[in-house]
Protein backbone atom coordinates (compact mmCIF):
# COMPACT_ATOMS: atom_id res chain seq x y z
CA UNK A 1 0.00 0.00 0.00
CA UNK A 2 2.90 2.18 1.00
CA UNK A 3 4.58 1.77 -2.22
CA UNK A 4 1.71 2.17 -4.88
CA UNK A 5 -1.13 4.07 -2.97
CA UNK A 6 -3.74 1.25 -3.48
CA UNK A 7 -5.24 0.07 -0.03
CA UNK A 8 -6.28 -3.57 -1.91
CA UNK A 9 -4.88 -6.01 -3.79
CA UNK A 10 -5.45 -4.24 -7.33
CA UNK A 11 -6.37 -0.93 -7.78
CA UNK A 12 -7.45 1.23 -11.41
CA UNK A 13 -6.33 4.34 -11.44
CA UNK A 14 -8.06 7.11 -13.19
CA UNK A 15 -6.12 9.41 -15.12
CA UNK A 16 -7.40 13.07 -16.34
CA UNK A 17 -8.40 16.69 -15.99
CA UNK A 18 -11.70 17.64 -14.15
CA UNK A 19 -12.73 15.38 -11.12
CA UNK A 20 -16.08 15.16 -12.05
CA UNK A 21 -15.65 13.29 -15.57
CA UNK A 22 -13.01 10.58 -13.30
CA UNK A 23 -15.47 10.36 -10.62
CA UNK A 24 -18.03 9.12 -13.31
CA UNK A 25 -15.21 6.93 -15.08
CA UNK A 26 -14.48 5.48 -11.39
CA UNK A 27 -18.44 4.38 -11.00
CA UNK A 28 -18.58 3.12 -14.26
CA UNK A 29 -15.30 0.74 -13.34
CA UNK A 30 -17.09 -0.24 -10.12
CA UNK A 31 -20.36 -1.34 -11.68
CA UNK A 32 -18.49 -3.06 -14.69
CA UNK A 33 -16.29 -4.80 -12.41
CA UNK A 34 -19.39 -6.05 -10.02
CA UNK A 35 -20.09 -8.46 -12.26
CA UNK A 36 -16.66 -10.51 -13.16
CA UNK A 37 -16.41 -13.66 -11.25
CA UNK A 38 -13.92 -13.29 -8.51
CA UNK A 39 -14.91 -9.76 -7.35
CA UNK A 40 -15.20 -9.64 -3.66
CA UNK A 41 -15.81 -6.06 -3.77
CA UNK A 42 -15.16 -2.56 -5.99
CA UNK A 43 -15.15 0.82 -4.65
CA UNK A 44 -15.10 4.03 -6.22
CA UNK A 45 -13.14 6.48 -4.18
CA UNK A 46 -15.91 9.57 -4.16
CA UNK A 47 -13.72 12.37 -5.43
CA UNK A 48 -16.91 15.14 -4.35
CA UNK A 49 -18.14 14.28 -1.60
CA UNK A 50 -16.12 16.49 1.15
CA UNK A 51 -18.49 19.31 2.67
CA UNK A 52 -16.83 23.11 3.01
CA UNK A 53 -18.35 25.78 4.88
CA UNK A 54 -17.48 28.87 2.52
CA UNK A 55 -17.56 33.38 3.66
CA UNK A 56 -17.28 35.94 0.90
CA UNK A 57 -16.37 39.18 2.24
CA UNK A 58 -18.55 41.84 1.13
CA UNK A 59 -15.79 44.89 0.71
CA UNK A 60 -18.32 47.45 0.57
CA UNK A 61 -20.00 46.53 3.18
CA UNK A 62 -16.94 46.37 5.72
CA UNK A 63 -15.78 49.24 4.08
CA UNK A 64 -18.53 51.42 5.74
CA UNK A 65 -17.94 50.14 8.68
CA UNK A 66 -14.44 51.03 8.95
CA UNK A 67 -13.67 47.44 9.04
CA UNK A 68 -11.01 45.32 7.54
CA UNK A 69 -10.67 42.13 5.61
CA UNK A 70 -8.47 41.01 8.58
CA UNK A 71 -11.47 41.72 11.36
CA UNK A 72 -13.94 39.60 9.96
CA UNK A 73 -11.26 36.87 9.17
CA UNK A 74 -10.65 37.24 13.13
CA UNK A 75 -14.17 36.42 13.41
CA UNK A 76 -14.30 33.24 11.76
CA UNK A 77 -11.52 32.66 13.00
CA UNK A 78 -12.41 32.56 16.65
CA UNK A 79 -16.15 31.14 15.86
CA UNK A 80 -15.32 28.05 14.04
CA UNK A 81 -11.28 27.48 14.48
CA UNK A 82 -11.11 28.72 18.24
CA UNK A 83 -8.87 31.56 19.42
CA UNK A 84 -6.21 31.64 22.01
CA UNK A 85 -6.92 33.31 25.32
CA UNK A 86 -4.76 32.79 27.76
CA UNK A 87 -2.66 30.18 28.64
CA UNK A 88 -2.75 27.44 31.44
CA UNK A 89 0.70 26.12 33.42
CA UNK A 90 0.73 22.98 34.81
CA UNK A 91 3.78 22.46 36.53
CA UNK A 92 6.30 22.46 33.65
CA UNK A 93 3.47 21.99 31.04
CA UNK A 94 1.80 24.75 29.25
CA UNK A 95 -1.68 24.45 27.36
CA UNK A 96 -3.12 26.93 25.41
CA UNK A 97 -6.78 28.09 26.11
CA UNK A 98 -8.71 28.37 23.05
CA UNK A 99 -12.33 29.65 23.00
CA UNK A 100 -14.80 29.05 20.13
CA UNK A 101 -18.42 28.52 19.83
CA UNK A 102 -20.56 25.21 20.39
CA UNK A 103 -20.17 22.53 17.69
CA UNK A 104 -24.58 23.40 17.34
CA UNK A 105 -24.24 27.00 16.93
CA UNK A 106 -20.74 26.02 14.36
CA UNK A 107 -22.75 24.03 12.67
CA UNK A 108 -25.82 26.16 12.31
CA UNK A 109 -25.05 28.81 9.02
CA UNK A 110 -28.19 31.18 11.09
CA UNK A 111 -25.60 30.79 14.60
CA UNK A 112 -22.83 31.76 12.05
CA UNK A 113 -24.26 34.92 10.94
CA UNK A 114 -25.29 36.03 14.12
CA UNK A 115 -21.71 36.44 15.62
CA UNK A 116 -20.95 39.89 15.83
CA UNK A 117 -17.18 42.33 15.49
CA UNK A 118 -17.35 45.68 17.35
CA UNK A 119 -16.99 48.44 14.60
CA UNK A 120 -14.34 51.46 15.08
CA UNK A 121 -17.64 53.52 16.26
CA UNK A 122 -18.68 51.17 18.80
CA UNK A 123 -21.14 49.36 17.61
CA UNK A 124 -21.69 45.54 17.12
CA UNK A 125 -22.15 44.69 13.44
CA UNK A 126 -23.41 40.57 12.71
CA UNK A 127 -21.16 38.84 10.04
CA UNK A 128 -24.07 38.20 8.11
CA UNK A 129 -23.87 42.08 7.26
CA UNK A 130 -20.07 41.53 6.71
CA UNK A 131 -20.01 38.15 4.34
CA UNK A 132 -21.68 36.10 2.57
CA UNK A 133 -21.87 32.19 4.02
CA UNK A 134 -22.89 29.27 1.89
CA UNK A 135 -21.69 25.69 1.96
CA UNK A 136 -20.33 23.71 -1.17
CA UNK A 137 -19.14 20.53 -1.87
CA UNK A 138 -15.44 19.57 -3.56
CA UNK A 139 -13.34 16.71 -3.45
CA UNK A 140 -12.66 15.48 0.68
CA UNK A 141 -8.66 14.55 -1.26
CA UNK A 142 -6.91 15.25 -4.07
CA UNK A 143 -4.89 12.24 -5.93
CA UNK A 144 -1.85 13.61 -8.01
CA UNK A 145 0.72 11.66 -9.69
CA UNK A 146 2.92 12.80 -12.72
CA UNK A 147 1.50 15.98 -13.25
CA UNK A 148 -2.26 14.70 -13.73
CA UNK A 149 -5.00 14.40 -11.32
CA UNK A 150 -6.15 10.88 -10.27
CA UNK A 151 -9.54 8.86 -8.99
CA UNK A 152 -8.90 5.80 -7.62
CA UNK A 153 -10.85 2.46 -7.90
CA UNK A 154 -10.21 -0.46 -5.26
CA UNK A 155 -11.06 -4.07 -5.94
CA UNK A 156 -10.56 -7.03 -3.55
CA UNK A 157 -10.05 -10.75 -5.62
CA UNK A 158 -11.31 -13.66 -4.39
CA UNK A 159 -11.05 -17.14 -5.39
CA UNK A 160 -9.05 -16.54 -8.72
CA UNK A 161 -5.73 -16.14 -9.35
CA UNK A 162 -4.28 -12.26 -10.27
CA UNK A 163 -3.70 -12.62 -13.88
CA UNK A 164 -6.31 -14.10 -14.97
CA UNK A 165 -9.02 -11.73 -13.00
CA UNK A 166 -6.92 -8.71 -13.93
CA UNK A 167 -7.26 -9.94 -18.00
CA UNK A 168 -11.43 -10.49 -17.43
CA UNK A 169 -11.46 -6.89 -15.55
CA UNK A 170 -9.68 -5.50 -18.46
CA UNK A 171 -11.98 -7.09 -21.19
CA UNK A 172 -15.04 -6.16 -19.14
CA UNK A 173 -13.96 -2.35 -18.37
CA UNK A 174 -13.14 -1.94 -22.02
CA UNK A 175 -16.05 -3.13 -23.35
CA UNK A 176 -18.88 -0.99 -20.79
CA UNK A 177 -16.52 2.26 -19.99
CA UNK A 178 -15.96 4.88 -22.44
CA UNK A 179 -12.95 7.09 -21.83
CA UNK A 180 -13.17 10.81 -23.20
CA UNK A 181 -10.30 11.84 -24.98
CA UNK A 182 -7.72 12.96 -22.97
CA UNK A 183 -8.04 10.22 -19.91
CA UNK A 184 -6.52 7.21 -19.81
CA UNK A 185 -6.12 4.39 -16.98
CA UNK A 186 -3.71 2.26 -15.02
CA UNK A 187 -3.99 -0.96 -13.15
CA UNK A 188 -2.03 -0.92 -9.97
CA UNK A 189 -1.51 -2.70 -6.57
CA UNK A 190 -0.30 -6.39 -6.11
CA UNK A 191 -0.59 -6.62 -9.60
CA UNK A 192 2.32 -4.21 -10.68
CA UNK A 193 5.17 -6.75 -8.82
CA UNK A 194 2.87 -9.75 -10.51
CA UNK A 195 3.89 -7.92 -13.98
CA UNK A 196 7.22 -6.88 -12.89
CA UNK A 197 7.92 -10.74 -11.96
CA UNK A 198 6.54 -11.85 -15.18
CA UNK A 199 8.63 -9.67 -16.97
CA UNK A 200 12.04 -10.36 -15.42
CA UNK A 201 10.79 -14.94 -15.49
CA UNK A 202 10.13 -14.17 -19.54
CA UNK A 203 14.35 -13.41 -19.43
CA UNK A 204 15.88 -15.31 -16.74
CA UNK A 205 13.75 -18.65 -17.10
CA UNK A 206 15.06 -18.97 -21.10
CA UNK A 207 18.58 -17.81 -20.15
CA UNK A 208 18.75 -20.17 -17.43
CA UNK A 209 17.71 -23.28 -19.72
CA UNK A 210 19.76 -22.09 -22.34
CA UNK A 211 22.82 -21.72 -19.72
CA UNK A 212 22.05 -25.33 -18.26
CA UNK A 213 21.76 -26.87 -22.02
CA UNK A 214 25.30 -25.47 -22.53
CA UNK A 215 26.41 -27.05 -19.49
CA UNK A 216 25.10 -30.36 -20.44
CA UNK A 217 26.72 -30.11 -24.08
Amino acid sequence: MLATGIRSVLGIKVFGADLGEIGRISRSIEQALAVVPGTRSAFAERTTGGYYLNFTVKRDAIARHGLTVGDVQDIIESAIGGAPVSQTVEGRERYSINVRYVRDERSDLQSLGRGARRAPGGAQIPLAELADISVSTAPPSIHDENGQIAGYVFVDVAGRDLGGYVADAKKAVDERVQLPPGYHLEWAGQFQYFERASARLAIVVPFTLLSCSSCST
